[in-house]
C-alpha cells in the first residue's frame, strides 16, 4: 500500500523461507548432529506453518486499514488455473538456472507443500 494501491491476492506463497547451511559445514558434522539438525529444521517448519495459518488474512487486514486507497483483488479460482497452468514453464525455466541443486529444491519445495496441504 506504501507503493502501490493495487495488491493481487492469489493466496499462494504464504511460506518462503528455508533453512540452510553450508554443504562442507553439514558434511562436517557428526551423524548425531546432523539428525539434530534436520529435527531441529523438521520442528521449526511446523512450528512456522502454524504461526502463520491465518497471517494473510490479517495482513491483508492491515494494510486495508491503514489506507482507504488500496484496492485487494482476490482471484477466483479460474484465474488461479491460468497460474497453475503456466507452472511447468517457469519451472524449467527455475531449473535451467540453477541445475540439478535447483531441481532438488524443487522436488523438496513440492514434497513439503504437498505433506501440509494434503494434496
Amino acid at each position: 500500500y506504501e507503493v502501490s494501491p493495487n495488491l493481487v491476492y492469489t493466496g499462494h506463497g504464504w511460506f518462503t523461507t528455508a533453512m540452510m547451511a553450508n554443504q562442507d559445514f553439514f558434511d562436517g558434522l557428526s551423524e548425531e548432529d546432523q539428525q539434530l539438525v534436520r529435527e531441529a529444521s523438521e520442528h521449526s517448519y511446523e512450528v512456522i506453518i502454524e504461526h502463520i495459518s491465518g497471517l494473510a488474512e490479517e495482513s491483508l487486514n492491515k494494510i486495508q486499514e491503514a489506507s482507504s486507497e488500496v484496492t485487494v483483488t482476490r482471484l477466483n479460482e479460474e484465474q488461479i488455473e491460468a497460474f497453475r497452468e503456466r507452472a511447468p514453464q517457469v519451472e524449467e525455466r527455475f531449473i535451467e538456472m540453477t541445475g540439478e541443486r535447483g531441481s532438488e529444491l524443487l522436488d523438496q519445495f513440492k514434497a513439503d507443500l504437498e505433506a501440509v496441504s494434503g494434496e
